[in-house]
């Protein structure tokens, strides 16, 4: 067999390298014929790079550097330009799509690569920002150089499968422009390709093939054959999984077994048992789980169907239409937007302020989110964990919009908002908890161990690890590097 592993981005996401050479050390040590395919500063920028600033550039490709040389056996190192040429790598970089709206640039594909959304994604992710203001010059010039950039990958990809005839494609994660890219070039090809993900148990990976890890009917199918293929404990080891996220453990004991994950416990600064100063069991209190906003927005087209366009006309609807009502909402605000101020939060405090039947908890609040679930008398969400969490501790829960927890059955699916206000009127009952037990069955058990491959988060600096080793870069690289990759964080999401 013959294996292209695709690279080109390993500064960041510390299990990304780890895994890549965990895989091509496999493929290496099975016989099989390997080429691997990194970046050499080809692409105007990428989600470790906006800037296209050197010093991250000549990090990423020394971390490659020092990555391959750990692998024992023959394989072949190669890069974009050995697949591009210089000319047609300029014409695609200096395409101006002249985009100024964020709907056209969600439609905006290359061939069959969806290359605006990639785009938009990345740019989401890294400036935490869902709708990027693209009359602004600045913001108007990085995502066209992310466009671009999956343009330059998606063109490498094809003419790499033409050239190598490969049997199958190796990439990791694949939600950034460059894998997006590859992985629709593949798919354009007929070749398989092979996404790795870092599984919730430690020192385990997930393989997704031909597909993105978050497609939401492909996850639903993989959850049904993990459950199908279990064995008599599953429903006690699903059951940890709901334990642990409550407890904020990354180790549960189910069935005798030691269950360790890699699951951050958001809840962290939290103050067990305790509920806002206005609760009110007189009333009827609806607690809403916010998402992050840059994910609610930019995951992929397919994320796209909910019942409103965003979180805060979703909460500014429900407060009005509800408000001559004994009906109170609590909007948790995602912990992980932790200080981040933003156009989103501000709105959230606004409604706030001017709707006495919405309670605005913090994403630094100590209430506590497990309390407000206990005493909840229902639950609304949009891509939360909660929505299933609900379901399995005995509460009723509505989910809002697209999620991989949507058609698994464990949440109510109103039709549109008038639906929606109708079932928070009325009295529902909470729903089987059985898909909430596959879902957790699913997360404490899937992926599988590869040879090489070590992951923790609790190791600190060490983190995940190939053959014992975090392929650390030191020294002034590393300084350099960790210092412009500050400045540009701080630079998109305009704290400074």
């Amino acid at each position: 067999m013959k294996a292209l592993v695709y690279m080109p981005l390993v500064a960041v996401w510390r299990p990304r390298l780890p895994t890549l050479l965990s895989v091509t050390q496999e493929l290496i040590d099975a016989g099989h014929e390997v080429i691997v395919i990194g970046c050499d500063r080809s692409v105007p920028a990428c989600t470790a790079n906006l800037d296209h600033t050197r010093v991250i550039c000549r990090y990423c490709r020394h971390r490659r550097t020092v990555g391959l040389a750990s692998l024992a056996g023959a394989f072949v190192s190669r890069t974009l330009q050995e697949y591009l040429s210089p000319e047609r790598r300029s014409k695609l970089e200096a395409i101006q799509d002249g985009i100024d709206e964020v709907e056209a640039l969600r439609a905006l594909h290359h061939d069959t690569a969806d290359v605006g959304y990639a785009a938009l994604a990345t740019y989401a992710y890294v400036a935490r920002k869902p709708e990027p203001n693209l009359r602004s010059p600045r913001v108007a010039r990085v995502i066209q150089r992310l466009v671009n950039a999956g343009r330059i990958s998606y063109e490498v990809m094809r003419a790499a499968v033409e050239r190598e005839r490969p049997d199958r494609v190796v990439l990791h994660h694949g939600r950034g422009p460059m894998d997006r890219a590859a992985l629709r070039a593949c798919q354009a090809a007929g070749i398989d390709c092979w996404i790795y993900e870092t599984a919730l148990s430690l020192d385990k990976l997930i393989c997704f093939k031909n597909a993105l890890p978050h497609d939401i009917d492909n996850f639903k199918r993989r959850v049904e054959a993990q459950w199908d293929t279990g064995g008599a404990d599953r429903e006690d080891l699903g059951a940890a999984f709901y334990r642990m996220k409550r407890g904020g453990k990354q180790t549960e004991v189910a069935q005798g077994q030691e269950l360790r994950t890699q699951n951050k416990a958001f809840t962290a600064g939290q103050t067990g048992g305790l509920l806002p100063a206005d609760w009110d069991d007189a009333k009827k209190n609806v607690v809403i789980y916010g998402s992050s906003n840059d994910e609610f927005i930019a995951i992929s087209p397919e994320y796209e169907e909910r019942l409103h366009p965003s979180q805060i006309d979703a909460l500014d609807r429900l407060s009005r239409d509800l408000q001559a009502e004994p009906i109170h909402l609590y909007f948790r605000v995602h912990p992980r937007q932790k200080g981040v101020e933003n156009d989103y939060i501000k709105s959230l405090r606004a409604l706030d302020e001017v709707r006495s039947n919405v309670t605005l908890i913090p994403a630094d609040s100590k209430v506590s989110s497990y309390a407000l679930l206990d005493r909840a008398d229902l639950v609304v969400a949009f891509l939360s964990t909660m929505s299933i969490e609900a379901t399995f501790w005995g509460k009723p829960s509505i989910i809002i919009s697209a999620s991989i927890y949507r058609p698994m059955g464990a949440s109510y699916l109103p039709e549109d908002h008038d639906d929606l206000v109708r079932m928070i009127r009325s009295d529902l009952p909470p729903k089987d908890p059985l898909p909430a037990l596959k879902f957790g069955y699913y997360q404490m058990t899937s992926g599988f161990k590869q040879r090489y491959y070590g992951g923790d988060l609790g190791k600190g600096a060490n983190g995940y690890t190939f053959r014992g080793d975090p392929l650390h870069v030191k020294g002034l690289l590393r300084w350099r590097y960790l210092l412009s990759r500050e400045r540009q964080r701080l630079k998109w999401r305009k704290l400074i």
